[in-house]
């Protein structure tokens, strides 16, 4: 078992009430302000709160996600999918502080990371009105800045 820990300020797709057997797709689903958040792309997790451990078996598939309150959601992965993905080899911790009091990562994808939330409040925003073409234009931007956070973190991984 190999323990990761990501932390990942504002980033809002999971509510962690009764969440122990989310799916995937239910996530992307929920967009809840303020609340603890995974980020998933094609079934790989991510991204957890600053309040959550991350657990990979890299055998099994499984991922969990285990909750300061004791709550947890698992999740299986394929790993054949992408069994070289640098973001499930890393063997140690990650830190990810939107720029403030970077531990592990001297800044390399902050600015990528604050672009993410500050997409991810723009869709809470534009989506919370009736503007279905705002809402649109947000949800592109976050797929957007999700896209160019997730690859930042797999060559900042990759070079280290």
């Amino acid at each position: 078992m190999k323990r990761y820990r990501l932390m990942l300020f504002a980033l809002a797709t999971f509510a962690l009430a009764g969440s122990a057997n989310l799916n995937a797709s239910e996530l992307h689903e929920s967009l809840v302000p303020d609340a603890p958040a995974v980020i998933i792309d094609d079934a790989v997790l991510y991204g957890v709160s600053d309040s959550a451990t991350l657990t990979a078996d890299l055998v099994t598939g499984e991922l969990m996600i285990q909750y300061a309150d004791g709550s947890r959601f698992t999740s299986q992965l394929d790993i054949s999918a992408r069994p070289d993905d640098p973001l499930l080899r890393s063997q140690e911790p990650i830190s990810i502080h939107l720029g403030a009091d970077p531990v592990l990562m001297s800044g390399a994808c902050a600015s990528q990371a604050q672009a993410l939330t500050l997409a991810v409040g723009l869709v809470q925003s534009a989506c919370s009105g009736g503007d279905s073409d705002a809402c649109h234009d947000a949800r592109v931007a976050l797929a957007s800045a999700y896209h160019a956070y997730t690859e930042c973190m797999r060559v900042f991984l990759e070079e280290r």
